[in-house]
């Protein structure tokens, strides 16, 4: 009874922040998994629950088209350009500090965003999408 009475409670938060940015133009964004400067990132593909909270968020996963979560070259996040960039919090530096990215618009606007991967895929998914769409559309749910 109490698993239900949390999924439902859940459920109702998820439906509640969608409902805010329906009328929200979409924003390009990408997740992004990024263990140091050096190395290609890896993305949030379609069938990651990072891509459903971005689609949720009223953003557009600029990486839809990959399955699973692959390494993706510096070169597609460049032609892909993401507005805003979600990633581990210890993960923002490799990011924002990458030579190679400093083009991006997310990077260039300083909208690369820290969500703890403990928050996206437990029960405080809610929480997430909450900061997600604050992050893509400058709102607070």
């Amino acid at each position: 009874e109490a698993g239900n009475s949390l999924i439902g409670r859940i459920a109702a938060e998820i439906v509640e922040a969608e409902g805010i940015v329906l009328d929200h133009p979409e924003v390009r964004a990408a997740f992004l998994y990024a263990s140091s400067a050096d190395d290609p990132p890896y993305a949030a593909g379609s069938d990651a629950i990072e891509h459903e909270l971005i689609r949720r968020a009223g953003g557009v996963n600029v990486f839809a088209d990959a399955q699973e979560s692959p390494q993706v070259g510096f070169e597609a996040i460049l032609a892909r350009d993401p507005q805003v960039i979600f990633t581990a919090p210890s993960q923002i530096g490799n990011l924002m500090e990458n030579p190679l990215l400093q083009t991006v618009s997310a990077i260039v606007n300083g909208r690369v965003v820290g969500i703890r991967a403990s928050v996206v895929a437990s029960t405080r998914v809610a929480e997430a999408l909450r900061a997600m769409i604050t992050a893509l559309h400058g709102i607070s749910p």
